[in-house]
């Protein structure tokens, strides 16, 4: 089957995302951008997030309703 145009590859380069930056007292700061959603993913959440030194993104919590996965690009992160 011949195809007119090629398939669209959702390809996303965390250096062109826009952070939003978020901050809760002295403890927590954080900088997060949306990856799934502007790629139109409707099933899959995924976001990348920027935690400065010595900071904390969120309090201690959990979900109910789905999982969370942390992969760290560059430093190191204890949970």
């Amino acid at each position: 089957m011949k195809q007119d145009k090629p398939a669209s590859c959702p390809v996303i380069h965390l250096d062109n995302l826009e952070l939003t930056p978020q901050t809760n007292g002295q403890n927590f700061a954080a900088a997060f951008a949306a990856i799934a959603a502007p790629l139109g993913a409707s099933k899959l959440g995924a976001r990348l997030v920027e935690v400065p030194a010595g900071k904390k993104a969120w309090p201690f919590h959990c979900h109910h309703a789905n999982d969370e996965m942390f992969v760290i690009l560059a430093g190191s992160g204890t949970l």
